[in-house]
C-alpha cells in the first residue's frame, strides 16, 4: 500500500511539473510572438534597416479543369553573428517569423511559422482555413525546444491534442528555412574548370539560340496571360554599415504536357544598391533542368561589363563572349542550379 502511495505520488509530481513546463513554454512562446510582431511593424520603418523575402507564386495547377493557385510568402530575418572556434566571426541571417497566403479555387489558407531566434527551430504554427463555402477552421500549434508539440487549440470543439503531433506543420517550417537559406546565398562558387571545345559548336549555338527566343516568346506571352505561371521573389536586406540591397528574382515555367509538372525554363535576377546594378538571365533546358546559356551585365562605379556563357549537354562551359576578365562560366552554373533547387522546392506537392 505504501509503494502504491509512493508511486502515486511520484506520477502526480512529474503531472505536475509537465505541466509547468508546459505553461512556463506556451508563455515563452507568446511572448516571442508578441517580440516578432513588433520586429516585423518596425521593419524598414525610420531608420531600421528592411529585412525580407516576399514571394509571389503563380501557377496553373490543372489546365483541363482551370485549375488556378496563387501563394504569397513573406519571410522576416535578423542579421546574426556567430562565434567561430578559431576567435573569427561569420556574419549569417536567421529567420525568424513566415507568413503563407493560399488561394486555390476559393479555398484560402493563411498560415504562420515562429522560429526561436537563437535556433532556427519552429515553436509556433497558426493555420487558418476557409473553403468557398465560408467554413472557417483555426489551428495553433505550440512546440518546445525540441520541436515536439506540448500544446494544441482548435476551434473545432471536438478536435484536440490526441488528434495531433505537429509534425507537417514542423516538416513546411524545415522547408521555409531550406529555401530561405537558399536564396539568401550571395554569388556562385568557382571552380578551376577549363573551357570545353566542342565539336558540333555551331550546331549548338544554333539550338540555344533558338531556344531562347522561344523562352523570350512565352515569357511575353505569360506577361499577357489571364493566369500565368511564374514565381517572383524580392529579397531587400541591409548589412552593417553598408547600403541597403534589393534583389528580385523571377523564374518562368510552364507544365509539361505528359505528367503536369512544372518545368523552368528561364530565371532572371535584378541586384541592386548604392553602388552595383547587376542584371543576369539563366537559359533552362525544361525537361533537364539544364543549365544552357547565361548572361551578365553590371555596371560598378562608372564601368561597364557584359558576359556571355554557353554550355554543352553536360553543362560545361564551351563558349564565353565577354568584354572583361573571361571567366569558364562555373560560378554561374553553380547559381542557376541554386535557382533551380529553390524552383523545385517552391513547385513541391507539400509547399
Amino acid at each position: 500500500m505504501r509503494d502504491i502511495l509512493l508511486l502515486m505520488i511520484i506520477v502526480l509530481s512529474f503531472t505536475t511539473l509537465q505541466a509547468q513546463d508546459k505553461n512556463e513554454t506556451v508563455k515563452h512562446v507568446r511572448s516571442m510572438y508578441a517580440w516578432a510582431q513588433e520586429q516585423m511593424a518596425q521593419n524598414g520603418k525610420g531608420a531600421n534597416p528592411e529585412r525580407s523575402v516576399e514571394i509571389v507564386k503563380r501557377n496553373l495547377e490543372d489546365a483541363d479543369n482551370q485549375v488556378y493557385a496563387e501563394d504569397a510568402v513573406s519571410m522576416y530575418f535578423l542579421p546574426q553573428r556567430e562565434l567561430q572556434d578559431d576567435g573569427s566571426y561569420v556574419d549569417r541571417n536567421q529567420l525568424f517569423f513566415v507568413i503563407q497566403k493560399t488561394s486555390v479555387m476559393g479555398h484560402y489558407v493563411y498560415a504562420e511559422y515562429l522560429y526561436e531566434p537563437s535556433d532556427g527551430l519552429l515553436i509556433f504554427a497558426f493555420v487558418r482555413t476557409e473553403t468557398d463555402g465560408g467554413f472557417v477552421i483555426e489551428r495553433r500549434y505550440y512546440y518546445d525546444a525540441g520541436q515536439n508539440l506540448i500544446a494544441f487549440k482548435s476551434s473545432l470543439a471536438y478536435e484536440d491534442m490526441k488528434d495531433q503531433n505537429g509534425t507537417e506543420e514542423v516538416e513546411t517550417a524545415t522547408r521555409f528555412t531550406q529555401l530561405f537559406e537558399l536564396l539568401m546565398l550571395t554569388g556562385g562558387t568557382d571552380s578551376s574548370e577549363s573551357i570545353r571545345p566542342l565539336e558540333a559548336k555551331a550546331e549548338r549555338l544554333k539550338s540555344i539560340r533558338a531556344t531562347y527566343a522561344e523562352a523570350k516568346d512565352k515569357i511575353a506571352k505569360n506577361a499577357k496571360a489571364d493566369m500565368p505561371n511564374d514565381i517572383t521573389i524580392n529579397i531587400k536586406d541591409q548589412k552593417e554599415e553598408m547600403p541597403p540591397l534589393t534583389e528580385k528574382i523571377v523564374m518562368y515555367h510552364q507544365h509539361a504536357p505528359a505528367t503536369g509538372k512544372a518545368q523552368c525554363y528561364m530565371v532572371t535576377s535584378h541586384f541592386d544598391n548604392w553602388y552595383l546594378h547587376n542584371e543576369a538571365e539563366y537559359l533552362i533546358a525544361p525537361k533537364t533542368h539544364q543549365l544552357l546559356f547565361s548572361y551578365q551585365h553590371y555596371s560598378e562605379e562608372g564601368l561597364d561589363g557584359e558576359s556571355r556563357y554557353y554550355y554543352d549537354d553536360q553543362e560545361r562551359c564551351f563558349q564565353v563572349l565577354t568584354n572583361e576578365e573571361q571567366g569558364n562560366g562555373s560560378a554561374e552554373r553553380s547559381k542557376a542550379q541554386r535557382y533551380l533547387k529553390a524552383f523545385d522546392l517552391l513547385m513541391s506537392d507539400k509547399f
